[in-house]
């Protein structure tokens, strides 16, 4: 279930950073909430640093804000596998 759920956020991930665009930026919303909601990952932070990403005017500004992104999305990857194993647990 969590390798699904990894898999989906990467994809729509790439995707917006290939082409941050309201489209592809709704798609990540659309799976950081179902991560959100289906495996209980806070998911605000990566989707605030997105939304700036999106909204960011020349590509060094953009590049700054990725290194960021890609930081929060290693986190979020990180917070998904250990919630399965904490869950596994219980």
């Amino acid at each position: 279930k969590t390798s699904w759920y990894i898999m989906k956020v990467m994809m729509s991930y790439t995707n917006f950073l290939e082409n941050p665009q309201k489209e592809t930026f709704d798609n990540l919303e659309t799976r950081l909430n179902e991560v959100k909601v289906r495996l209980n990952v806070e998911t605000e932070t990566v989707l605030k640093i997105a939304e700036q990403y999106k909204k960011a005017k020349d590509q060094e500004e953009r590049t700054k804000i990725r290194i960021t992104l890609n930081q929060a999305m290693k986190l979020l990857i990180v917070f998904m596998v250990e919630n399965t194993f904490s869950s596994e647990e219980s």
